[in-house]
């Protein structure tokens, strides 16, 4: 689940094929643990992830607060179609996609 992206050893995650609610418990907890070890700006690698629900955005958006509050920025990599039009529902395509400053506030 845990990687380096080459291009500037950013770590790099994974989440796999789901986020949705029937993952979402497991995940969290998952996320909880490497976060814990986490002190570098993360990516997550979206391009595996085939479904994609709103307890996945409520992931995303869990885990970003909780590493901006460690001063962590986290950025998207490779969203897959159905992450990209799930985060356009809810307006968030910009504050978590690579090239573009976060939403300050959030």
């Amino acid at each position: 689940m845990s990687d380096t992206n080459p291009a500037n050893d950013m770590p790099m995650w994974a989440p796999g094929a789901e986020l949705t609610i029937a993952q979402a418990a497991q995940v969290h907890a998952l996320w909880l643990s490497l976060m814990a070890q986490q002190s570098n700006d993360l990516a997550l690698d979206m391009d595996a992830v085939m479904e994609f629900d709103s307890a996945g955005v409520q992931l995303l958006l869990a885990l970003r607060r909780s590493l901006r509050e460690r001063g962590i920025g986290l950025t998207l990599r490779n969203p897959s179609a159905c992450v990209r039009a799930a985060l356009e529902v809810y307006h968030l395509g910009d504050n978590l996609t690579p090239g573009r400053a976060p939403e300050q506030g959030h």
